[in-house]
């Protein structure tokens, strides 16, 4: 019976591999693709894979300057979502050179906010709600104004 326990976890991890672990680009992969998987994912996958893509594709931007918050708006979560801006910042200087459309910065910016939320869920209950407002602020003003650092028309 252990051993049919054992088989079954083993299964049912397996399974979830691919969402827990996703597929990491290589150097067969496009440029485009590489962006979107990275610039698309997680803070966490972002920074794991760097160390290992950066040597390997030279040519993409992998620069930021962090979280840039529009003038008077003071919110205090600049360092709480910086590595969810970094992984933006990436999508954003990269796709504006290789595939500038307006899905792509959409796609850029929906993940941003998944990023952004992701983190506000990580905090304490009570600090939660002002966290997911400025998380929300922080999407609103990239698809305002976003396009000035993408794409204009997009």
């Amino acid at each position: 019976m252990r051993r049919a326990g054992l088989v079954l976890l083993a299964g049912v991890l397996g399974s979830c591999a691919p969402a827990l672990f996703p597929s990491v680009p290589d150097r067969e992969d496009s440029p485009v693709a590489v962006v979107q998987r990275l610039g698309w994912g997680t803070p966490e996958a972002f920074a794991a894979a760097r160390p290992r893509l950066e040597p390997l594709w030279p040519a993409l931007d992998w620069e930021n300057n962090g979280c840039s918050t529009p003038q008077g708006l003071g919110l205090g979560y600049r360092d709480d979502f910086d590595s969810a801006c970094v992984v933006h910042d990436f999508a954003y200087h990269n796709l504006r050179v290789l595939e500038p459309t307006a899905g792509n910065r959409r796609a850029s910016d929906e993940a941003f906010r998944v990023n952004l939320r992701a983190i506000c869920a990580r905090k304490a209950l009570a600090a939660r709600p002002a966290c997911y407002s400025a998380a929300e602020a922080y999407y609103r003003a990239v698809r305002l104004r976003g396009h000035t650092r993408f794409a204009p028309g997009t």
